[in-house]
């Protein structure tokens, strides 16, 4: 950029300057703007972003220089992909580390691996990739991508695929346009926000678990399939909890074939307490 520029202004020179000798600068006018456009479109093009949520993503690495080490003060380094937009660090062992200052990443000079399997149910963040997309296979939804580190393959659903052939195919610039394609995971970048320039400790993904539910039938000793009915909390109360529990409930008890019960919110709330102190006397205040 910076030699075009100069040449430009000394083109500029030559005009306040001619001489006899010099050769056709009508000619060289055109060349020099045909140039400015013909970078401004190639610049315009290098800087469409391109968001797809996938279902699988396997990245063959044809440059070690695809991979980082992130070194924090008193920890080993860590070798994988350093996503700068998002700030976020992968490893080829499923792990991710959120918030990484990049005063902590160097680049690397070797191969952490040669695939990495980049699942979405493991990994969770997004991961920028410039490049181009090669070829669709339209049937089996899956899409080729190329960088000059890494070739991606990448397996899609209906829904992702419907919208790539409606903005590129349909275009006709399918395997020519330079993307910059960012890969979303299922979760939010918010979900399991973790920082690492305050706190080294690795968290894995967590599991999506009825954890309140699995503990108290744990503590009852009784399993789901044993169950005769669900009770909730209907009304009166904050209609947004409310609903959370009775949706809950129901979607159970759906999953169970089995019949739900409709409880008055604040009775619930006082009758409650017999559950472990039965013999309480009434009248008693709460």
């Amino acid at each position: 950029m910076y030699i075009f520029v100069s040449q430009t202004q000394f083109f500029i020179r030559l005009l306040e300057h001619p001489s006899p000798d010099s050769v056709n600068f009508s000619d060289m006018k055109k060349y020099f703007i045909a140039g400015f456009l013909l970078l401004g479109l190639s610049t315009a093009r290098a800087q469409e972003i391109y968001t797809m949520g996938y279902e699988k993503a396997t990245i063959d690495v044809v440059d070690g220089n695809l991979f980082s080490k992130f070194e924090f003060p008193g920890q080993p380094a860590v070798c994988g992909i350093h996503d700068v937009s998002s700030k976020t660090f992968y490893t080829c062992d499923y792990k991710t580390y959120r918030y990484v200052d990049a005063d902590y990443v160097r680049e690397g000079d070797e191969k952490c691996c040669d695939v990495v399997d980049f699942d979405p149910k493991k990994y969770y963040g997004t991961l920028t990739f410039s490049g181009v997309i090669e070829h669709v296979e339209w049937d089996s939804m899956v899409v080729y991508f190329r960088t000059d580190k890494a070739k991606l393959r990448i397996e899609v659903d209906e829904r992702e695929i419907d919208a790539l052939y409606e903005k590129f195919y349909k275009r006709n610039h399918l395997g020519k346009v330079h993307l910059i394609l960012r890969l979303n995971t299922y979760d939010t970048p918010n979900e399991n926000v973790i920082s690492y320039n305050k706190n080294t400790e690795y968290i894995p993904k967590p599991t999506r678990t009825f954890t309140i539910v699995q503990e108290a039938m744990n503590q009852s000793g009784i399993a789901l399939e044993n169950l005769n009915a669900i009770a909730y909390t209907q009304a009166p109360g904050l209609i947004g909890a409310l609903l959370v529990g009775s949706t809950f409930a129901k979607g159970l008890a759906w999953s169970l074939n089995i019949p739900t019960l409709a409880i008055h919110h604040m009775k619930a709330h006082v009758l409650a307490n017999l559950i472990e102190k039965p013999d309480i006397s009434f009248p008693f205040f709460v």
